[in-house]
């Protein structure tokens, strides 16, 4: 609607206000602070890759992770390289990247698509799959139907 250097300024101006909108526990990152949420997941995503360096091709299995690091991986990339090794993990990434891919691909396609209500689910479409995409960064979605549902 607004075209994309209009629509790009409107984000960067609306950054600043959603930043002091979201002040909080979700934006502050303690480094220095051993009790930080933000240290705990940086040592759940180095659990994860000290177990993919000890079985890379294959991964250690299935639901392994959350027995050596004692919770889930909060990460489902790191997550499923870990568990399923480079097979595994690259199969995922692509289950994830591809929609992602083929979305962004179709949108000159779209006008001759004889369904209007099509053409406008394109842009919520795409929009979901980016906020999966980008939840999975920080929840372990890899096991569960939702996921490969929205992918599909």
């Amino acid at each position: 609607r607004y075209g994309f250097r209009r629509g790009l300024l409107v984000l960067v101006l609306s950054l600043p206000v959603i930043g002091v909108a979201l002040a909080g526990r979700q934006t502050k990152v303690a480094f220095d602070d051993p009790s930080d949420t933000s240290q705990y997941r940086l040592r759940l995503w180095s659990d994860g890759l000290m177990m993919f360096r000890e079985s890379p091709v294959f991964g250690v299995g299935q639901g392994v992770y959350a027995e050596f690091a004692g919770q889930v991986a909060h990460n489902s990339f790191i997550e499923a390289y870990a568990e399923l090794g480079v097979l595994g993990g690259t199969c995922f990434t692509a289950a994830v990247a591809y929609p992602l891919w083929a979305m962004w691909r179709v949108r000159h396609r779209l006008r001759w698509v004889p369904y209007p209500r099509l053409k406008r689910l394109h842009p919520f479409m795409l929009a979901v799959l980016v906020a999966q995409t980008t939840g999975m960064m920080s929840l372990s979605r890899l096991y569960t139907p939702s996921t490969y549902l929205v992918m599909g």
